[in-house]
C-alpha cells in the first residue's frame, strides 16, 4: 500500500514528554462528538419564527444541530416525560426527555437550561419540539457561543483563531490560549513531506493550561497521492487509517487484537464524519480521529485529515479538542 514510509510523527517526541505510568481502564474514545456534543447557543424563539415562514428550510438547517437555551417551565406532564417551556416565542415548546430525576427538581415557574436537538415533527402543522439530552434547573447566563454539558469551559469564535491547512482544504478553530503552544521543531515531529508543505500542526496544550501533566493535540493531512503506491488504495480508508496507527504506535498490538476498527464513529453538527480509535504508546494514551478529504479532480486522490490527542492522565477531559473538532470543515 505504501509508496513512501509514512513516518508521520516521530515517536521520540512522545517519549520526551512521558512523565508517569498510567493504566487505562477501557478503550473508549473521548472524542466521540455524538456522545459528547458541543452545544451551540441558540435562541429557540428565533428558530420557531423562522420555521413559521420556512419550515422545510429551517428543519434542514437545524435538525442535526446540538443546541442549548434557557427557558421557563410552564407545565410538566404527569408522567414526567415531557414539559412545556417558554423560550420567548408566541407559544411554549414541548421538551421531551427521559431524565425523570431532573424533571422532578422542576416546578412551574422554574428556569431550566436545556441541552438537546430540535425535532421538526410536522410541516403541515409547523410543529417543533425539543429532544433533550440534559436538563439543568438553572437560569444560566449564556454568554458564549458553545457549551459542553458538565464542563466548566465555554467557547466563542470571537475568542478563537481560524487555522487552515493543505491549501485551505482543512480549516478549524483553536482557542486563542493555544496560540503560543506550538513547538519550534516541526522538522523533528513530522516527516519531511508534511513538514515542508506545512500540512500539519501540533499544540502542547498543557502549556496553555499550566498543568504539569503533558497533553498534546496534533492535526495533519495524509496525502494519498504521496503516501499510497496504488491509486486504487485510496478507497481502502480503514486500511490506511490502520497503517497510520501502526506507524505511530508500532508496539500497540494488544488493542489491535482486542478491539474492532474503528472503535466508534461519530458525526459533527456540520456533517463531518469521524472514525475513532484509541491506542497506547509506552505510558501515553493516544486517541485518533480520522475524516476523509476528497480529491479536487481525477488526478487528485485526496487524503485523510488525522487528529491525535495524546496524554498520560486518564482524568483529562478533552473539551478544547471537542471544540476544535466541532469547528472542523473539509473541502475537496
Amino acid at each position: 500500500m505504501r509508496k513512501n514510509k509514512c513516518n508521520v510523527i516521530l515517536l521520540t517526541v512522545v517519549i520526551s514528554i512521558c512523565i508517569c505510568s498510567t493504566a487505562y481502564a477501557a478503550n473508549i474514545p473521548k472524542l466521540n462528538i455524538d456522545k459528547y456534543p458541543v452545544y451551540i447557543r441558540s435562541k429557540i424563539s428565533k428558530v420557531i419564527n423562522e420555521a413559521s415562514s420556512n419550515y422545510a428550510g429551517t428543519a434542514a438547517k437545524y435538525k442535526e444541530v446540538d443546541i442549548i437555551d434557557v427557558g421557563k417551565v410552564k407545565s410538566i406532564d404527569k408522567n414526567q416525560k415531557s414539559l412545556s417551556v417558554d423560550f420567548g416565542s408566541e407559544s411554549p415548546i414541548t421538551v421531551k426527555t427521559n431524565q425523570k430525576d431532573e424533571v422532578a427538581k422542576l416546578s412551574e415557574g422554574s428556569y431550566v437550561t436545556v441541552y438537546g436537538k430540535l425535532n421538526f415533527e410536522s410541516e403541515k402543522k409547523k410543529t417543533v419540539s425539543i429532544k433533550a439530552d440534559h436538563l439543568v434547573k438553572k437560569n444560566d447566563k449564556l454568554l458564549f457561543d458553545y457549551y459542553i454539558y458538565g464542563s466548566k469551559n465555554a467557547y466563542s469564535d470571537s475568542n478563537s483563531i481560524l487555522v487552515s491547512l493543505a491549501n485551505n482544504r482543512i480549516k478549524y478553530r483553536i482557542p486563542k490560549k493555544w496560540s503560543e503552544t506550538e513547538p519550534k521543531n516541526y522538522d523533528k515531529i513530522f516527516n519531511n513531506k508534511i513538514y515542508s508543505n506545512k500540512t500539519g500542526k501540533c499544540y502542547y496544550m498543557n502549556l496553555a493550561s499550566g498543568d504539569a501533566e503533558p497533553e498534546v493535540f496534533c492535526i495533519f493531512y495524509f496525502d494519498n497521492n504521496y503516501f499510497l503506491e496504488q491509486s486504487g488504495d485510496k478507497d481502502r480508508t480503514a486500511d490506511i487509517e490502520k497503517e497510520i496507527i501502526n506507524n505511530i504506535c508500532p508496539e500497540d498490538t494488544k488493542n489491535a487484537k482486542l478491539w474492532p476498527f474503528p472503535t466508534e464513529n461519530s458525526t459533527s453538527s456540520t456533517g463531518v464524519k469521524f472514525d475513532h480509535y484509541v491506542a497506547n504508546y509506552d505510558n501515553y494514551r493516544i486517541e485518533f480521529a480520522f475524516t476523509p478529504v476528497k480529491g479536487h479532480d481525477t488526478n487528485d486522490n485526496g487524503g485523510i485529515c488525522v487528529m491525535i490527542h495524546m496524554y498520560n492522565n486518564d482524568s483529562i477531559k478533552p473539551d478544547d479538542v471537542l471544540y476544535v473538532m466541532n469547528s472542523l470543515s473539509i473541502s475537496g
